[in-house]
């Protein structure tokens, strides 16, 4: 019997049989031998059963050979509940393949397994995460007859991992994931989260409605699959009410039993709960976020809770934003109901005023006819006082009423052809008498062909150049001189200035000129009348128009104000009582009146309600339009008008959009003309058919008016100056 033998006789416990022919020294010489083996396999023994990693040791197909106690420890079982069982009796299914590569990989080729993470089950019916470290167990003539290795549970490194990943993921679902969110959109994504992140049934997201703590609104309850709507809740006996008095409410067993008056615990089958107080930047209590569960939480909630302050953080400055943004909206609100308010006052103010006047003008004009019989000279000249006086306040009363009409965006534009050197010849005969009484001289210099035509209101024009007029005949004095000059800087631009040599007036206070009410002048003894409207409805009017006013003035040298107009400023296929106030057409209020363009724009579209739409709010934005409503029409005015850039409608009568596009581009100059495509089919291939028509652009229908501003101002930046 060799030592081998010995030794596993002495560890299984067998007899030992000593030959007879062996000598004395031989018997003795063995005995060490067989008792130093067995105090080292003593050692051995001890050192694998006190150790904490699980050593083991299988056949070259997987059957457990020899597992060391800690497997009780670790997993449940006796080494006994093992041995000869196969080990993939005791792998996680998905993780099987895995295992049984490693072993073949092992086993034909003689290479260690390092740092496999396989699942064993627990006898709990849980999961235990072991990686295990295995080598073969080789023969004396070098066959690999097993297995063996040492396998470590890393359940609590694992559960450390998760944690700081969870944190991680916080983190960046609070950077990335909630970004872009607000309001209930941010709170809902918040408390779905943390269900998610936690594995628990409810979280939730609540905001305090009284300084007593009674009473709160639910702001996001997720539920598991959906949302509840928002809802009061009273605080009273519920686990939220030791929250906002102890700044955290952590009960992570017995909850019912803690709680038993609140309802709503019982309603969810609630077992454990967590939740922490959301304040301000001040210290305020907003609210409290937190989670629910129908299970115990684990003793150590470290995690969780520094997950969920890191949210209430997040949390708080939604709510403060959403504050400010209420308080803004809400003063908003106020100073528009406000002005209706101002504004329906003006306009009845006016309209009642306006109708006594009636009867002063018609009597005073019967009477001047001498309808009722003959006037000496005194009486002749009390009438004609009377009349100016009367004529005077239907004037302001008019003011009045077109800058409250302007203001509530119902002022209504009468568009029509006019020639420009009729429209200033009529402008300045109304102040002729003003100027020939103060011996000022008018001058008309007109920089452009007598038939050159201009559209516009007519009456609202002539009204701005009036006002204008009668401005610079005011404020010049007797023997100065005064000019209306009309030129063409640009194509398609028209520019009427009106230049006077009077008083001039101080820089500082030229921008406080077209506010509403405002007069320069507004001491007790100031020389000239009117209560500042005039040139209010000036920069009104032309703006409503498409153009903008600019003033230069020097002290005691005079004045120029300028009206720049575009020549088409509205075409007379809109509606004629479309009304074009920047405030009524929802123009972009990121573009400043001041940048006025001077594009011209052809919209191709057959359907009125689109036109409507579309051209007020590109009008209103400073563009000229010019209308279309089929291909044909499309074709005819590029060729006439030569437009900056074209809107194209594809769905059209007659000639389709498409057809119009192809026929465009073999026009002369228009191969670069920017062409954007307007469609509400959305069909696969439907931008490929518009590229090679020749479109530049496509946007399908519903076209955002933003998106589309924006589309034509990147092409406009391409448009060469003409």
């Amino acid at each position: 019997m060799n030592t081998f033998d010995l030794v596993a006789a002495i560890q299984a416990d067998r007899s030992v049989t000593i030959l007879p022919d062996r000598s004395l020294d031989s018997i003795v010489g063995d005995a060490a031998a067989i008792a130093a083996l067995a105090k080292s396999e003593a050692q051995f023994r001890s050192l694998v059963e006190n150790t904490s990693d699980l050593i083991y040791s299988i056949t070259p197909d997987g059957i457990f050979t020899y597992i060391s106690p800690q497997i009780q420890a670790i997993c449940g079982y006796q080494p006994s509940e093992l041995i000869g069982q196969s080990c993939s009796n005791f792998t996680h299914p998905d993780d099987l393949p895995m295992m049984i590569a490693s072993n073949i990989e092992l086993v034909e080729t003689g290479r260690k397994q390092d740092g496999l993470e396989i699942r064993v089950p627990r006898k709990d019916g849980s999961w235990c995460p072991i990686v295990f470290n295995s080598s073969a167990i080789t023969a004396s003539d070098g066959t690999i007859v097993g297995i063996h290795g040492i396998g470590r549970d890393i359940t609590v490194q694992k559960a450390i991992l998760q944690a700081r990943q969870r944190q991680e993921n916080a983190l960046k679902a609070i950077v990335e994931g909630t970004v872009g969110k607000t309001g209930k959109e941010f709170y809902q994504a918040c408390t779905k989260y943390i269900a998610e992140i936690f594995d628990v049934r409810y979280a939730f997201l609540t905001k305090i409605l009284d300084n007593s703590f009674t009473k709160s609104q639910m702001l996001s309850l997720w539920i598991g699959g959906e949302f509840l709507e928002p809802y009061e809740m009273n605080l009273v006996g519920t686990p939220c009410l030791e929250t906002y008095q102890n700044d955290w409410g952590i009960f992570t067993h017995d909850l019912q039993s803690r709680f038993p008056t609140a309802t709503v615990l019982a309603s969810l089958n609630g077992e454990s709960y967590l939740s922490v107080v959301i304040r301000d930047f001040e210290g305020n209590i907003l609210g409290n976020l937190g989670i629910i569960d129908t299970k115990p939480l684990p003793q150590d909630t470290s995690t969780i809770e520094f997950i969920i302050q890191l949210f209430a953080n997040r949390v708080a400055a939604e709510m403060k934003r959403q504050t400010d943004e209420d308080k803004l909206i809400e003063t908003n609100q106020e100073l528009q109901r406000a002005t209706r308010r101002k504004d329906q006052f003006l306009a009845t103010m006016s309209h009642e005023l306006r109708t006594p006047l009636t009867a002063i003008l018609g009597l005073s004009e019967a009477l001047k006819a001498r309808v009722f019989g003959s006037l000496n000279e005194r009486q002749i000249k009390s009438i004609d006082t009377i009349e100016r006086s009367g004529e005077h306040l239907l004037s302001l009363i008019n003011d009045i009423l077109d800058v409250s009409k302007i203001s509530a965006g119902k002022l209504e534009l009468d568009i029509s052809t006019v020639t420009i050197a009729a429209l200033c010849d009529a402008s300045l005969a109304f102040v002729r008498q003003q100027a020939l009484d103060k011996q000022i001289e008018l001058d008309l210099r007109l920089g452009l062909p007598l038939e050159k035509q201009i559209a516009v209101d007519e009456r609202r024009m002539r009204q701005v150049l009036i006002n204008l007029l009668s401005n610079a005949v005011k404020f010049t004095p007797a023997g100065g001189r005064i000019t209306l000059k009309v030129t063409a800087p640009l194509r398609g631009i028209v520019e009427l200035a009106v230049i006077d040599t009077g008083i001039g007036i101080p820089s500082h206070q030229q921008r406080k000129l077209f506010q509403p009410f405002v007069q320069l002048d507004s001491s007790l003894s100031r020389q000239y009348e009117g209560i500042g409207l005039g040139l209010t409805l000036v920069k009104q009017i032309v703006e409503l128009h498409g153009g903008k006013v600019s003033l230069e003035s020097e002290i005691d040298l005079g004045s120029c104000f300028t009206l720049e107009l575009p020549d088409s400023c509205v075409v007379p296929m809109l509606e004629p009582n479309l009304s074009m106030s920047r405030s009524s057409l929802g123009s972009d209020p990121a573009l400043e009146i001041a940048q006025i363009s001077a594009a011209t724009i052809l919209l191709v579209e057959d359907n009125q309600a689109n036109i409507d739409t579309f051209s007020g709010y590109l009008i209103a934005n400073g563009y000229r339009m010019l209308i279309a409503k089929n291909g044909l029409a499309a074709i005819e005015l590029t060729q006439i008008q030569q437009p900056d850039l074209i809107l194209m409608d594809i769905q059209m009568p007659g000639i389709n959009g498409l057809e119009a596009i192809k026929a465009i581009r073999q026009l002369p100059n228009c191969c670069q003309l920017p062409i954007i495509a307007l469609t509400a089919r959305s069909m696969p291939g439907e931008w490929e058919k518009c590229l090679e028509a020749g479109a530049s652009s496509y946007l399908a229908k519903p076209v955002k008016l933003k998106e589309l501003h924006r589309t034509i101002q990147h092409y406009q930046t391409a448009i060469p100056p003409k």
